[in-house]
């Protein structure tokens, strides 16, 4: 499936891969950046347990379509083609938008 209309911070459901690419799961994810065929994600969840202390927590809301409060995983990046997109969900609101740069500005700080 191609999508055409996304950017940074939509959000979207793709065949997302465990880490050791043992196998895929149906995700969502939110878009950092598209070059080409490539989109470059971060994997969502919903168990709000597992947050790390650099995750990000995005609460459901009417742009962001989501289910549930999720965490965004901010080590859980990924480029994958776009033919592993299923469908857009929705976007993170511009003070989402805002927090995640700011978490993936520290990441980057830290190393």
């Amino acid at each position: 499936m191609k999508i055409i209309n996304f950017c940074f911070g939509s959000i979207i459901l793709i065949k997302y891969p465990f880490s050791d690419f043992s196998d895929f799961k149906k995700r969502p994810a939110i878009v950092l950046k598209k070059n080409n065929d490539d989109i470059c994600v971060i994997f969502l969840s919903s168990n709000l347990e597992n947050k790390a202390k650099e995750d990000l927590i995005i609460k459901k809301n009417a742009e962001n379509n989501l289910a549930v409060d999720s965490v965004c995983k901010i080590l859980k990046i990924a480029t994958l083609h776009e033919s592993l997109i299923y469908k857009k969900i929705g976007i993170l609101n511009q003070d989402q938008k805002i927090s995640l740069k700011n978490s993936l500005i520290e990441l980057i700080k830290s190393l």
